[in-house]
């Protein structure tokens, strides 16, 4: 617990410090505002550097320096008399927005981990520490590596496949026919591969948003919006911190996928993670 806290005493020190150089100016007065923000975290007064950092994130700014700096505002009032229920949430899904923006991140990173594991202690469940449940397998496998990187794997099939058939039909020895045939195997496979997984990556980039839940819990509900008749508690409740991505919205209820599950919850439950 000791260890936690003066992790996150590092982080805030340097939150305040290294991490307040280089925000940008989207609009007027919003270097003012981060700078009101850092100074309050540094005074101690962590409601007024949360209402300065949220009112950046309503304008619409995003930089990892005020999701990381939004972050050690809500978990210093974590720790605080006037903690609220869902703090840490809210602080995991700043680092996790820390870490979008500025992907290795190692601070933000190893902030992200000792947050969720003090979610974990605080509710004191028998699940993982970090209380995240894997990706379905379909998005795991496709998670891989980037829809960038399966595109260029497409194209380097092609090519393969497209030189194989030029040596198939070219070559004359037995040898070097066979070579060019299993070249030529590996070549559409990796085409195919790569295709299959950049159409799925960008299929989930385009039909579905990371998100985290920034409440205690939150029930899994049907399209209605009352609860799932039969289903346990564990296995339809949402815990703080959790990560999951929203499919679609109707109303206030927004359509999740958290791990192999798929359920309704309050829009007003969840903090979107928007992609860069």
């Amino acid at each position: 617990m000791k260890a936690f806290w003066r992790a996150l005493v590092l982080a805030s020190l340097l939150g305040g410090t290294a991490h307040a150089e280089g925000a940008g100016e989207p609009e007027l007065g919003t270097e003012q505002l981060f700078e009101a923000g850092v100074e309050a975290i540094r005074n101690g007064a962590t409601e007024d550097a949360i209402d300065d950092f949220e009112l950046l994130a309503d304008r619409g700014v995003r930089h990892p320096d005020l999701s990381f700096n939004r972050a050690v505002a809500y978990v210093k009032r974590a720790r605080s008399a006037r903690a609220k229920p869902g703090d840490l949430g809210r602080a995991a899904a700043a680092l996790s927005e820390t870490l979008m923006l500025r992907p290795g991140d190692e601070l933000a990173d190893e902030a992200l981990t000792l947050v969720r594991s003090e979610i974990a202690r605080k509710h004191a469940r028998v699940r993982d520490p970090a209380f995240v449940v894997r990706p379905s397998i379909a998005r795991s496998v496709v998670a891989l590596l980037s829809e960038t990187a399966w595109s260029w794997t497409a194209v380097a099939g092609s090519l393969l496949l497209t030189a194989a058939l030029i040596a198939r039909t070219l070559l004359t020895r037995p040898a070097a026919r066979l070579g060019a045939a299993l070249t030529l195997c590996a070549g559409a496979a990796m085409m195919l591969i790569g295709c299959g997984m950049m159409l799925g990556a960008r299929h989930f980039r385009m039909h579905s948003e990371p998100a985290i839940v920034v409440v205690d819990e939150a029930p899994l509900l049907g399209r209605t919006g009352a609860p799932i008749a039969g289903a346990r508690k564990a296995d339809a409740t949402l815990p703080e911190g959790a990560l999951v991505y929203v499919l679609e919205t109707a109303g206030s209820l927004d359509r999740v996928q958290w791990g192999e599950a798929d359920g309704w919850v309050l829009a007003s439950q969840l903090r979107v993670l928007r992609e860069p």
